[in-house]
């Protein structure tokens, strides 16, 4: 009877394991599908626009080259692959030739690459100063790629990244990062403080974002206390600096 206890838990055992053995994954088989994938560097997020304001990136600075990153699923070639991305029409309220530019010669997956990027020219005019425009971008199925991808972020939401939509002008709002302790090095916020802040260090508004958001505090204290400088010596002379709202540019507390 022992003997055949010992033979019958072996049999459980055996047809136990059996059935939790992990199927074998099968080939890839279906058409590579691409996407846009635009994460968020501190928290993942995969998101399907970006903001381009000129204010941000200094005074002299009329277009720029956006380069919107792009991945794909399915098995990475030997040979370069095109893929195929058009304008919305009906979506877009910049006007191409004026506002942005395609470069449909860089649009492509190199080959042993499984990312790419769809560079678009991006172009700063004056009508941008009380307005924003967009330009939506649509992936197109073609010889290479599919484009039904749907994505589930971080926030549990399906998304279509088919489609991605950059917001392009030269107005300037207050960020949300520039609050707090970070008023106490930078002060009050204004197109004119960061156009200043741009003339006297040559730090645009990006490079001031990465200071406060990195807690580079001496930086932000160097940047505060050189401009604060600029404003203390224009005020001797007899020029005082305003903002677009007439009030007097200062720095923030933590200057000194």
């Amino acid at each position: 009877m022992k003997i055949l206890n010992i033979i019958y838990l072996a049999t459980c055992i055996i047809l136990f394991l059996g059935a939790c053995k992990k199927s074998e994954p099968t080939s890839f088989s279906a058409a590579p599908q691409i996407y846009f994938y635009d994460a968020e560097t501190n928290t993942g997020k995969v998101r399907d626009s970006v903001m381009i304001s000129f204010a941000r990136l200094g005074n002299d600075i009329k277009e720029t080259t956006v380069s919107v990153p792009l991945e794909f699923i399915g098995t990475v070639s030997t040979s370069d692959r095109p893929f195929r991305v058009v304008v919305n029409k009906e979506k877009t309220t910049a006007v191409e030739g004026k506002h942005f530019a395609l470069l449909p010669e860089k649009y492509k997956v190199m080959k042993g690459a499984n990312k790419a990027v769809l560079p678009i020219k991006i172009i700063s005019t004056s009508d941008l100063d009380n307005k924003t425009v967009q330009v939506v971008l649509k992936l197109e199925k073609n010889e290479s790629f599919d484009t039904n991808f749907q994505f589930i972020n971080s926030d549990l939401h399906t998304m279509d990244l088919s489609s991605y939509r950059i917001l392009i002008s030269n107005m300037l709002l207050k960020p949300s990062w520039w609050d707090g302790w970070i008023e106490t090095y930078l002060g009050t916020f204004s197109r004119k403080k960061v156009e200043l802040i741009f003339d006297v260090t040559k730090m645009n508004l990006d490079a001031i974002e990465k200071a406060a958001t990195t807690y580079d505090w001496d930086l932000l204290k160097a940047i505060s206390r050189e401009t604060q400088i600029q404003i203390n010596y224009m005020r001797s002379i007899g020029q005082e600096l305003k903002d677009e709202n007439n009030r007097p540019i200062n720095m923030g507390s933590n200057v000194n």
